[in-house]
Order: structure tokens, then sequence, then C-alpha cells
């Protein structure tokens, strides 16, 4: 601040030096009013107002008193008012700037923490004991997201989802916890995949904010069966592997949320042998120019672990996300079916 004060001072003297130098007739209001708009901006309106009166008197010190004089001292109580009110409005910018800076750093500092909540909450884990390999993989693209995934396994079989709402943000982020709470209670039932999206389809009626919906795929894997139950939210078709064919499984209903449809379509697949099955938001592919290529080649070619598979495929998105990913890779064990 000392710094600063200085400076001023010495755009204070210089504007004065001026002032000596030219004719009576040329105001140097302008210069003054420079210097004591850079004071409010730099210190505060009360040392703006200071500022101006020291103008002031300094230009009465270095300018002779013309006949009449009181019309000169009028003249020069007006500017004084001019220049101080052009430095305090110069010192509120200053406290509105500084205010906003603060609010500025105060809401990423929440958001942050929030987003290291979210990143807790998405972090998998208790996935290692399963009869299956099973591997989970996200990235946000901006502080708070509204992908994420549940998984819960029991003696029987696996239930697992993948979700996108709408849009991005702090909204999406607190909708995709409610899902998240709902499925957590849903999931105690004994619910096929289709008749779970329908309950969730039941419960967040009224709950959406206008023009939000959400995309989900929901899947059970029956371990003895060998085989995985599915229904579709409109969602990202997942891509199954078979041996060297990769297949789709696309969305039969629409996304939660739309038209509030009380029914889902429910299909089911066989899942044996070291058949691989990923399902994606669409952040994965709508990220880059190559669309669903440069995955399908990755899915095609990898022979590696699910965990090496998500990291292959996350090396594809640009540095700058437009949108959140989500990606959940399943795998039965080499060489049998799950049980």
């Amino acid at each position: 601040m000392w710094i600063q004060s200085r400076w001023l001072l010495v755009a204070l003297g210089l504007a004065t030096w001026l002032d000596y130098l030219t004719p009576q007739s040329l105001t140097m209001s302008l210069f003054y009013g420079l210097v004591c708009l850079l004071t409010g901006v730099t210190l505060s309106g009360r040392a703006a107002v200071t500022m101006a009166f020291a103008a002031m008197c300094l230009h009465c010190l270095v300018s002779p008193l013309p006949n009449p004089w009181y019309v000169s001292a009028l003249q020069d109580v007006s500017e004084f008012c001019l220049l101080a009110i052009v430095g305090l409005e110069a010192g509120l910018l200053r406290d509105t700037i500084e205010e906003t800076r603060m609010l500025h750093g105060s809401l990423r500092a929440h958001l942050e923490s929030a987003r290291e909540v979210q990143k807790a909450l998405l972090t998998p884990s208790g996935l290692g004991d399963l009869p299956v390999e099973i591997a989970v993989r996200f990235d946000i693209a901006v502080e708070l997201g509204g992908d994420f995934f549940f998984v819960k396994p029991d003696a029987a079989g696996l239930l697992f989802c993948v979700a996108d709402v709408s849009g991005k943000g702090p909204a999406a982020a607190l909708i995709s916890s409610l899902l998240r709470g709902l499925l957590e209670e849903l999931a105690g039932e004994t619910l096929g995949p289709a008749h779970l999206l329908a309950r969730l389809q039941r419960r967040l009626q009224g709950l959406l904010p206008e023009n939000t919906f959400i995309t989900c795929f929901c899947g059970w894997l029956d371990y003895e069966r060998g085989q995985i139950v599915y229904a579709s939210a409109g969602h990202d078709p997942p891509f199954l592997r078979r041996g060297g064919e990769l297949l789709e499984l696309p969305a039969q209903s629409l996304p939660l949320g739309v038209e509030f449809a009380e029914t889902f379509e429910e299909s089911s697949v066989a899942f044996q042998g070291e058949d691989l099955l990923v399902v994606y938001t669409d952040g994965l592919t709508d990220s880059r120019q190559g669309g669903e290529e440069p995955v399908r080649r990755v899915l095609s070619e990898h022979q590696g672990s699910c965990e090496a598979l998500t990291t292959r495929l996350f090396e594809l998105l640009p540095e700058s996300l437009v949108d959140d990913v989500m990606l959940l890779a399943l795998r039965c064990r080499a060489g049998s079916a799950p049980v």
C-alpha cells in the first residue's frame, strides 16, 4: 500500500506542476480527477476524498486568485466536490470488486469441497471380492456433475446402474444424489431392472425441474444363469464384447422424467466365458470428434484387465472435458461363468 500511495503522491505532484505551468484559462480538473480516480480504485473512497482536498489546496497555491476572488473560490469548491464524488465512486467500485472476488473465492472453495465429497461418493469400494471383474472410472467436466453409478452385489448376483442427469453443475449433482438415495432404498427389494426403473420414475415424478431428464441403464447379473437382465431408459447403448464380436444393447424406453412412462421394456443377454460389458455415459463419445470409432477400436483390441481398459479409454479424452464421463467395465473371470 505504501508503494501505491507513493506513486499517487508523485502523480498529484505532476498534476500540480502542470497546473502551475498552464495558463489560468486552462482547467486542470481532468488531471486531478484522474489522480482521485486512481486513489479510489487502489486505496479507498476516504483516501480519494483526502486526495481531492489536497489537490484543491495545491491548485489554490499555484493559481493566483483573479478578481472577483469569490467566483474562483466557488469554482474551486465545485471542482473539489466533483473530484470527491469521482473518488468516492471509484472507492465504491473497488469495494464491490473486492467483495465479488471474496465471494467468488468462497464459492469456489465450497464447490471444491462439494467436488471432493462427490468424488468420494463415486469412488468404488468393496468390489474386489466379486465373482466377476469390475472397474469404474469417472471424470467431472466442471466442479460438480450429474453422472453416477450404483453397484449392489449379493450372493445371487450383481445389480448395477449407470445414469446421466441432463445438464451439469450443482443442480445435476443434487439430482444424482437424490437418485442414488432412491436406488439405495429400492435395491433392498427384489425388483428386476424394468420394475426398478418404473419405481424410480414414480418416485421422481414432481421432483425433477422442468426440462430435466435422466438416462439410466440398469442391469442384473445372475451368477447362476450366467446372464444379464437389463432395462435402459434412453441411455447410450452399452458395448458387449463376445469373442471377436462387438455388440450393442440399445435403449428400449424413454429417459426418466420424459412423459413419466409407467412401464419399461426388459431384455436379457448371456454373459459367460470372458464376455466384456462396458456401460458409459455420452461424455465418452461426445468429447472427441471421432465419436464411437476410437472406443470401438480399443474395445476390440484390448486384452488386459478391466482397470487397464478404463485407463486406455480415458486416454482418448481431451484434456478439457465438455461433459462428464462415467465408465463401468464388467467381465467374467477368465475360463468360466461367474459361478
